[in-house]
């Protein structure tokens, strides 16, 4: 085993996660594996983000490079948003 760093992009280059699926795959909160996220991507590996989606009425982020799960829908004020997912990128 390495770092969690490199557990993080082990996991994340064999397909999308969330957060909250890393936090109880590794036994770190999702605070922690977003801070993690944040300086992979500083790194030589790049992030790539699965936007959020609201599951009320179908709305899209699109263009945003958040890792945290967005509060509500700026369309329909929904809370119902799918969170977003990672994986890696060389």
């Amino acid at each position: 085993m390495g770092t969690v760093r490199q557990e993080i992009i082990s996991i994340l280059t064999s397909g999308y996660f969330t957060a909250k699926e890393l936090s109880k795959t590794l036994s770190l909160s999702e605070k922690e594996i977003i801070e993690h996220l944040k300086e992979i991507n500083k790194s030589h590996f790049r992030i790539e983000i699965r936007n959020s989606q609201c599951k009320k009425c179908g709305f899209k982020f699109t263009n945003l490079k958040h890792f945290k799960k967005l509060s509500k829908c700026p369309s329909c004020k929904s809370t119902f948003i799918s969170e977003p997912e990672f994986t890696v990128r060389k």
